[in-house]
């Protein structure tokens, strides 16, 4: 029974852009803008039916795409993460949710007027993701899967202790960045620069992790 209910939960957030869409529906042209310049103009569209396709697919398959993740997990270590899995999906379908009304609401307006909106969204998402990932145990699907996390279990804890803490970080400062900058050009700059930060570091890290075990075994 809970996990019908844990599921309902979910197939609720997922309704919400369906439910929003609906409530502006006739505000929404037919050729509906899915793509913005630095500027804020809208350089690329599709027809409202695809579009209603797209969003659909995109929602229905990363629900899908996270009930089949832990069948294709042979050592079962998503199943033992238990609540925590759930926890995940959770949150990245409300943030999905989100992102996808934001996306509705800019293709209402016609153009990309608050991309600041967008770029905080994702700093959130960046530090809920920081905060879980230093409780993800070793798998093949999930968290920061380099050759020495994989490789060394000890290295796995390590890196997603760290790596998750520079996550919370990043996104922080991504969620200040986008509260006072207000130039488009250099606000998408930043956000590429905290990206390949948050890629680049915790992926530094565990190959010195994986080193300083081997010297030390």
């Amino acid at each position: 029974m809970k996990k019908i209910v844990n599921e309902f939960v979910i197939w609720t957030v997922m309704l919400v852009p369906f439910i929003f869409m609906i409530s502006v529906w006739d505000a929404l042209p037919y050729d509906v803008p899915t793509h913005f310049g630095v500027d804020g103009v809208a350089d690329g569209w599709m027809s409202k039916p695809y579009f209603v396709c797209f969003l659909s697919a995109l929602i229905i398959g990363l629900y899908v795409l996270f009930l089949i993740i832990p069948k294709l997990d042979t050592k079962k270590k998503i199943d033992q993460m238990g609540k925590k899995y759930y926890q995940l999906r959770l949150l990245m379908s409300i943030f999905f949710s989100l992102i996808s009304c934001v996306n509705i609401y800019f293709a209402v307006e016609g153009s990309l007027d608050n991309p600041q909106l967008l770029v905080a969204l994702i700093g959130i998402l960046f530090a809920v993701i920081g905060n879980y990932s230093q409780t993800i145990r070793t798998n093949y699907y999930i968290g920061f899967r380099t050759p020495w996390t994989l490789e060394n279990e000890q290295v796995w804890k390590d890196t997603h202790l760290i790596g998750g803490r520079v996550w919370v970080v990043g996104g922080f400062f991504t969620i200040l960045w986008s509260l006072f900058v207000k130039n488009n050009q250099v606000l998408f700059n930043g956000l590429i620069v905290i990206i390949a930060l948050l890629v680049i570091i915790p992926s530094l890290y565990s190959y010195n992790s994986y080193k300083r075990q081997n010297i030390n075994s």
